[in-house]
């Protein structure tokens, strides 16, 4: 049994249950104010009064055909007269219906909440990541239903997902029933694990407070005040700002923190090492970044005087990035050699670089950096997907076919344009999308050890980044002037 195996079908899903469950706990002894849904009817009520109920009632057909499929076993339909071909003919046509309904109340509410200014504005970066999630679960879910069980040969998935997803419970997991399973299946288990998760953090948890009580009390109605001749609306408050209803409060420029005014004034961090982005000083940084902060920050660390006077050399810039990408790809070498799994791909190389290089920029920080590798990996699956080529094989053995350059054109395009959207520009997920759109790695299981290969080296930068005294981020940059001008090229 490989250590993949392990991971993702029994270490995953006791840590996403151990999360679950504590989260819950822990969310409710210190933040029963934030249980709630931070309703944003006030802001925008039309679509939310389309998209709220289509969303919710289909995800609860949805949620009872998964109780009917997993948690009952086969035997019980089979006593009430229930065979497998009914019941398969039952799960793939409701199944449809109801996940078609779930998709459309879903894209209405992110719609909304992508389009409406005032609604945007209260939407965290938890909301974000659990309506991407939702939007990749559900995709996968009706991908199960509709093209395997409904147009395709069908997948009895009672005698394998459902036999591994209740022996979790008895404590008697058995991985090798998830290992036949479809790629599209075990995609879909893992995502829903990775949401789940999340759960605990994110407004889901009103799920759990569902007020009974309102069903006998009188609706809330939010009225409008009607207008007067003048075009005034009588008695109506000013409305709120958008800074003010999104919590944010102006930020002082960079460099008044220390009362100098200038934003080349570092404000010395642990180390001696500056915490705030340095301005673009032609001596101390040669080659732009800020690369001579991470060298200085660690020489101070260390101890090393000859290194602090000279750490601004372009010699010595060139030694430190030729021994930081080694070490770094040496790590990875090493995982992957362990592991027998493609830890060590292309675009880990320009990402190693960038966080090294311009550590305090937004598109080095491990927001943009997870998010941006992570809409490659979806793009690239989905131009396969959409042109055929999921078992096509490599570009590189096959050749470049029409399709094939077609698929690269989409997955580029698309994930250029959702990283844009979601404000968690990357390049070098550029690399990403196109190693999967051109078959290099194609199976969800590839596609998950990609993903941790980059969380494994987020995780190499923040230790290093912050050994050496810098303000690197722990998930999102933070704003400065300097993000304007602070990319790989300085």
């Amino acid at each position: 049994m490989s250590g993949l195996t392990l991971l993702f079908w029994i270490a995953l899903p006791y840590v996403a249950i151990a999360v679950f469950v504590v989260g819950h706990v822990w969310r409710w002894r210190v933040d029963q104010y934030g249980w709630t849904t931070r309703s944003s009817q006030l802001q925008e009520s039309r679509l939310l009064s389309i998209g709220g109920p289509i969303f919710h009632y289909a995800t609860f057909a949805a949620i009872g055909g998964h109780v009917l499929g997993i948690l009952i076993p086969a035997s019980w339909t089979a006593a009430v007269g229930i065979d497998e071909g009914m019941y398969r003919a039952i799960s793939a046509s409701l199944g449809t219906i109801a996940g078609l309904l779930v998709a459309v109340g879903l894209l209405v509410l992110v719609y909304r909440r992508v389009s409406v200014p005032r609604v945007r504005v209260t939407t965290s970066r938890t909301d974000v990541l659990a309506y991407v999630l939702l939007t990749i679960v559900i995709g996968l879910g009706l991908g199960e239903t509709v093209g395997v069980n409904l147009l395709g040969g069908g997948y009895d998935y009672r005698s394998t997902v459902a036999l591994w997803f209740r022996g979790l419970f008895l404590l008697n997991p058995r991985p090798e029933l998830m290992v036949s399973a479809p790629p599209v299946y075990q995609a879909h288990v893992i995502l829903a694990w990775l949401l789940f998760m999340v759960w605990p953090f994110s407004r889901l948890v009103h799920a759990w407070s569902y007020p009974l009580m309102f069903l006998g009390r009188p609706w809330i109605l939010y009225r409008s005040y009607p207008q007067d001749p003048g075009g005034a609306a009588r008695g109506r408050r000013e409305p709120l700002t958008v800074a003010r209803m999104s919590g944010d409060t102006p930020r002082p420029a960079p460099g008044e923190r220390d009362g100098t005014g200038d934003p080349r004034h570092p404000v010395g961090g642990r180390g001696g090492a500056p915490q705030d982005p340095p301005g673009r000083d032609g001596a101390r940084y040669p080659i732009g970044g800020h690369m001579p902060d991470v060298l200085l920050g660690l020489a101070r660390r260390l101890r090393l005087r000859p290194l602090q006077r000279r750490y601004n050399s372009t010699l010595v810039l060139g030694i430190f990035a030729l021994l930081n990408g080694c070490v770094s790809i040496a790590l990875m070498s090493a995982v992957a050699l362990l592991t027998h799994q493609p830890f060590v791909f292309p675009s880990l190389g320009p990402t190693a670089f960038l966080l090294f290089h311009s550590p305090h920029t937004a598109a080095a920080s491990p927001r943009n950096t997870f998010i941006g590798h992570l809409v490659g990996v979806v793009c690239g699956y989905l131009a396969l997907v959409a042109f055929g080529l999921l078992h096509a094989g490599s570009a590189l053995s096959s050749g470049v076919t029409p399709a094939r350059a077609a698929a690269a054109g989409l997955s580029l395009g698309l994930t250029a344009g959702v990283m844009v959207w979601l404000r968690a520009p990357h390049p070098p997920a550029g690399a990403t999308t196109l190693i999967v759109s051109l078959g290099m790695l194609t199976r969800p299981d590839q596609l998950a050890v990609l993903m941790l290969g980059v969380v494994i080296l987020l995780a190499q930068g923040y230790a290093i980044n912050r050994l050496a005294g810098l303000d690197y981020p722990l998930w999102s940059a933070r704003p400065t002037a300097a993000d304007d001008d602070a990319g790989p090229g300085g």
